[in-house]
């Protein structure tokens, strides 16, 4: 069967060309320059993210239930590892066994690893929770949330949290990984193709991989696709689910199936607000990107910010200060009264190898 999608069919050479497929070698210092961003963006969570009353703790919690967390799970995880991140639960669709190496691609402070634990067991039975995360102040957190738990006598002996691009996972060896999960986290990835060519090797054969994604139901309009904020919202980076899937068929996966959870995506719409209303006076550091208050931003500086300091934006955004407000405020009304649903879904991911 052939494809008129950006990676072509099945059985052709892939032709890079779309945010699924890669990019060319034009596009590589744009990619880098996304990518930069995002990690400061979500270092600056790592560092600063803090629950200062149980209204902000139930309001993280409620969003997780949205997306497929139990009470019990949530207790399992617990707050310092919930920072509000994820668009589902893919522990829960894993079908995780005693005894298997499992890798979170992108595992943040450690949420989805903290819950597979009670599935695959611990070092006496044989399994492994490995966690990749681009962000090394992200690494570091999920490490204190791990000795934390230690301390509280749980058994974490055979979880490890590595310092790594999901694109070059040097940690972690050929073939050795039973199952890989991810939360919200390969649409952030500007090259998915490449990521998902290297999450190939190291599953082992007849190994599966677990997503939860955002992915386009049709094509964004200029604006959300090219916007900071929308592209560290897990929107802006995203490619169409035709896409995404046929980029895991040349990655070599086979049995690619995207289920669309039928969640409303709208949730976000008002963690979004204080950072695309440019009338917005409050302290730039006031919102986080969860929508809870913080007393530093778990996202950094404003976008409009972060545009008026790059002489060339990885979005092409004019450097002209007026241009950019211009910019910002065509974003914010535009922005407002759309349904997000339209455009965006959140899906599970299945995949063999």
């Amino acid at each position: 069967k052939t494809s008129s999608s950006c990676c072509g069919s099945a059985s052709s050479k892939p032709q890079p060309k779309s945010s699924c497929c890669g990019s060319s070698s034009n596009d590589e210092s744009k990619e880098d320059s996304t990518k930069s961003v995002i990690n400061k963006r979500y270092s600056n969570t790592a560092k600063n993210f803090e629950l200062q009353s149980k209204e902000e703790q139930e309001k993280l919690r409620a969003v997780a239930k949205v997306f497929g967390y139990s009470p019990s799970e949530l207790e399992e995880i617990g707050n310092d590892a919930n920072l509000g991140l994820g668009c589902g639960n893919p522990v829960k669709q894993a079908n995780l066994k005693k005894g298997e190496t499992v890798l979170d691609l992108g595992a943040g402070a450690g949420m989805d690893l903290f819950l597979a634990r009670k599935y695959i067991g611990t070092s006496s039975d044989g399994g492994q929770l490995l966690g990749i995360d681009f962000s090394k102040d992200m690494v570091e957190r999920a490490k204190k949330n791990a000795s934390k738990k230690a301390k509280r006598g749980q058994d974490v002996s055979n979880v490890q949290f590595h310092h790594a691009e999901i694109e070059k996972m040097t940690p972690i060896k050929d073939n050795s990984v039973d199952c890989a999960i991810s939360n919200c986290v390969l649409n952030l990835v500007p090259n998915k193709y490449n990521a998902f060519k290297e999450v190939h090797r190291v599953i082992k054969p007849g190994g599966r991989i677990v997503f939860s994604d955002i992915a386009l139901k049709k094509a964004l309009p200029t604006y959300l696709k090219t916007d900071l904020t929308s592209i560290v919202n897990c929107v802006g980076g995203a490619c169409l689910a035709t896409e995404y899937e046929q980029a895991l068929l040349k990655a070599g996966f086979k049995s690619v199936k995207m289920i669309d959870k039928n969640v409303d995506l709208n949730v976000w719409k008002d963690s979004w607000e204080s950072m695309v209303n440019p009338d917005n006076k409050k302290d730039e550091n006031a919102m986080g990107c969860c929508g809870v208050s913080q007393d530093k931003a778990c996202c950094g500086p404003s976008v409009e910010k972060e545009k008026e300091k790059e002489e060339s934006s990885c979005c092409g955004a004019p450097s002209d200060t007026k241009d950019t407000k211009d910019a910002a405020s065509r974003l914010y009304t535009e922005f407002k009264d759309m349904n997000l649903n339209d455009y965006v879904a959140s899906y599970y991911v299945f995949g063999v190898k």
